[in-house]
């Protein structure tokens, strides 16, 4: 075979290969997954504006919301909504003591894990990838499920909206890749479903490799002065990652990534930078949750193990 017709088989081949893998990924409605970044001179500059170790206000809570998985605040009426992850019901609950004001039946018995609010409309999300809308301003309504290609493997446990464009952005804390679905993805993964076609884009908007997180640590001076045994008692937390809640600051627009186990939090600019890792102390044994009001206060909720179950305010420090 001469040299040039060789060529053009191969050029033919590579053409071909390209234009499937183009029309997967165009049905699939994504661009390929970024990995994540850092920048050490960005991560010297942010300054994380929350004491962690000083909240203003706990919430106690009642023995209904035992297992609070989800929770948020409504920014027009500052009303305070949450749920359970094994009861179809919505509650509001009172910022001042935590006790509930009142309920809403959504649906039935399951496994709901995460909530996102949007205008007047509360995103409810199941582990195995169902959305549930509920519509605040309708009386007497059973939310409409909505079925995703996400499932019960995935385990999806934190739930957003993205501001900028409406998406509702889902991070899982169990297996990255869609079932039926050729990806062999690793890390964490944070889902997007569009709204406004009803469909679940296929390749993850983000994955998040403990790794990666893990080098960031490395990098920053506050950990380099600890001694060996210390820092890898750090990583190895890193190393636990699994999302249970996330959310975007409302001034900032930075997203905040909890993860119950390792007891964490993650914060990523809107380049996906990582900006800050900060490590729960003991008040947060079971991080469940993640949200905040109009006023960019933060509020981590915790489920009940040898206290009840506790939500946290902490006030945003100003500049």
């Amino acid at each position: 075979m001469s040299y040039p017709v060789m060529l053009f088989i191969i050029l033919a081949a590579s053409f071909s290969i390209s234009c499937k893998n183009s029309s997967i990924d165009s049905q699939s409605g994504n661009t390929p997954v970024d990995s994540l970044k850092f920048s050490h001179t960005k991560a010297k500059q942010y300054r994380f504006p929350y004491d962690l170790n000083n909240p203003s206000h706990v919430l106690i809570l009642p023995k209904a919301l035992n297992e609070i998985s989800g929770m948020g605040i409504h920014m027009s009426s500052n009303a305070f909504f949450a749920i359970n992850d094994e009861q179809g019901i919505l509650y509001t609950i009172n910022q001042e003591d935590g006790q509930i004001i009142n309920q809403f039946d959504f649906s039935d018995k399951g496994d709901y894990e995460a909530m996102a609010f949007l205008h007047d409309t509360i995103f409810i999300i199941e582990s195995n990838g169902n959305i549930f809308p509920f519509i605040l301003t309708e009386k007497n309504q059973e939310a409409k499920r909505i079925k995703t290609e996400l499932k019960s493997e995935n385990d999806v446990e934190g739930a957003c909206i993205d501001p900028e464009t409406g998406m509702l952005w889902l991070a899982c804390k169990g297996n990255p890749n869609i079932k039926d679905f050729d990806s062999d993805y690793k890390g964490r993964a944070i889902y997007s479903y569009d709204r406004f076609t009803n469909v679940l884009i296929r390749n993850p908007l983000k994955l998040i490799n403990p790794e990666t997180l893990v080098a960031f640590l490395e990098l920053q001076d506050k950990y380099k002065k600890l001694s060996k045994f210390k820092t890898r008692a750090f990583t190895n937390r890193l190393k636990k990652l699994a999302p249970s809640g996330m959310a975007v600051h409302p001034a900032s627009g930075h997203l905040y990534l909890l993860s119950a186990q390792g007891s964490f939090l993650s914060v990523f600019d809107k380049s996906w930078n990582v900006l800050h890792i900060e490590f729960l102390g003991s008040a947060h044994p079971q991080a469940e949750s993640i949200c905040f009001d109009a006023d960019s206060n933060l509020f981590i909720s915790n489920e009940a193990k040898s206290l009840k179950a506790r939500i946290f305010k902490y006030n945003m420090i100003p500049d």
